[in-house]
């Protein structure tokens, strides 16, 4: 494996998700604190389900092209495999698509919410947009495009700048077209970039669509299990509880998912990599993007826990700070969830669909008895948000469980784990700052005596060994050079 392409490919790849993730963020802050708890709810619980039909658009689609195309021998055989899943797709999404207008009433009549049809009906153009964009973005992975893919995300954003513009200009009522209107212009930017890498060469050749098909459909059982493992999750609170729980639970998944940034970055980038390495290679490589992976992951759930009051306000306004107990949840399970997305990746790469579609299985089985026992019965006392983040934890600790088990390769360093947890204590000193410092002043100045203390324990529990300090020096060397 080209362990400086992966590196160089997350590097850009991770930049890019982190001006993608911090503006949607900011930008999704800005629609809470100017909706209000009930109306951003049902932004949300929209919202919600349009990211639930994208896990039935998806067909294991993405997955699949990202293990087919890079391990394809021709360009004719590339591009029949892509034309083949756009076609897929296409159709799929279309379905979807025409499904949710014409049941948008009956949907908003089941969560006896009837201002939610007409946000159902216009963001019908929302997931067919997104739909294909998605897809194209997991073409540029597979043909290992990274940067192109790094501005389709950016190109992301787009939906949330319009409906902020369209809720200062015309009103909380236009807030669903400017959201659609982003996304169509997402997707033809997505067009134009995927023109670039399409190949050119003349003709197709024939592929075994069967083996194709049976790949594919080993995935996307496990992602339509995936609706009932985390999807549904968010669907039933807005059935048991008021819209405003659903937004406490939305923010708390949103400050939380800049948690395992890291790992989704990384994961995506080697599953490519992995796909055409060498197995015995990869156990000597694997193991150092695990570590650099726990480095981010483990501080940032402990600084949220820590700071999750101060993060609240800062970002959002006072209204949403019933959601704190279900941010402390969410920040563990999101620690879990950052190693799990890595080793998802890892196992798909290696081609083993068969595993993540039972695992998928499993979990939905778990979620669903979880969701019906948590979120009713928490749901009765105004903590309904608690009981969805409780229900995220408890899926997420099955998966690893059943990965440790299923998938336990050598390449997994239980022992750095272990120690970067321990490291992960000694930030907690940094609650003393809180007797002397607040709101920004007291994050900035945490976070950076944080991440010091955190630095100075990995170092102190020997983390770094020579392979990583010879890394280090040689990155280094070259910032030098190029500086």
């Amino acid at each position: 494996m080209q362990v400086s392409k992966v590196i160089k490919g997350t590097g850009i790849y991770f930049i890019g998700k982190i001006l993608y993730l911090v503006t949607n963020f900011v930008l999704m802050a800005l629609l809470a604190r100017w909706m209000g708890p009930n109306s951003f709810g049902i932004f949300s619980l929209a919202l919600g389900i349009i990211m639930t039909l994208q896990l039935i658009n998806d067909f294991g689609l993405n997955q699949t092209i990202t293990f087919f195309i890079p391990s394809s021998k021709s360009p004719q055989e590339t591009k029949s495999y892509l034309n083949y899943a756009f076609r897929i797709r296409l159709f799929i999404t279309s379905i979807t698509s025409f499904l949710l207008i014409l049941f948008a009433g009956t949907i908003s009549k089941f969560y006896n919410m009837p201002e939610l049809k007409a946000p159902l009906i216009i963001f019908s153009i929302s997931n067919f947009s997104y739909s294909l964009l998605t897809f194209f973005s997991s073409a540029l992975i597979a043909f290992k495009r990274v940067g192109k893919a790094v501005l389709l995300d950016l190109s992301q954003t787009l939906p949330r700048i319009f409906a902020v513009l369209f809720l200062i200009l015309y009103g909380s009522h236009f807030i669903y077209v400017g959201f659609s209107s982003g996304f169509v212009l997402s997707l033809i930017f997505s067009i134009v970039l995927m023109w670039f890498v399409y190949p050119k060469e003349n003709g197709f050749k024939k592929i075994n669509k069967k083996t194709f098909f049976k790949y594919s459909g080993f995935i996307y059982s496990g992602l339509i299990m995936m609706v009932f493992y985390n999807k549904l999750t968010p669907l039933i609170l807005g059935k048991f509880a008021d819209s405003s729980q659903v937004a406490f639970f939305g923010i708390s998944i949103s400050i939380t998912s800049m948690i395992f940034l890291l790992s989704i970055t990384l994961g995506t980038v080697l599953q490519p990599f992995i796909t055409s390495s060498n197995k015995e290679e990869l156990k000597k490589t694997l193991p150092r993007f695990f570590k650099y992976n726990f480095i981010v992951t483990i501080p940032l759930g402990f600084l949220a826990i820590i700071f999750r009051k101060e993060l609240i306000l800062f970002f959002y306004k006072d209204a949403y700070l019933p959601s704190t107990p279900s941010l402390i949840v969410c920040s563990i399970a999101s620690m879990i969830y950052g190693v799990l997305t890595l080793w998802n990746n890892i196992a798909l790469g290696f081609g083993k669909a068969k595993l993540f579609s039972k695992m998928r299985s499993l979990l939905a089985i778990i979620s669903v008895i979880a969701s019906l026992i948590f979120i009713p019965s928490l749901s009765k006392i105004g903590y309904g948000a608690v009981g969805a983040s409780l229900v995220y934890l408890i899926t997420c600790f099955f998966e690893g469980f059943y990965l440790y088990l299923k998938l336990n390769e050598k390449f997994f360093p239980y022992k750095y784990l272990f120690k970067s947890l321990i490291a992960g204590i000694s930030i907690l000193p940094v609650l003393l700052l809180k007797n002397y410092l607040n709101g920004f002043l007291l994050l900035s100045v945490g976070g950076v005596i944080g991440v010091m203390l955190y630095s100075g324990a990995l170092y102190k529990l020997n983390f770094f060994d020579k392979e990583d300090k010879k890394f280090l020096k040689t990155l280094k060397s070259k910032l030098t050079l190029r500086g």
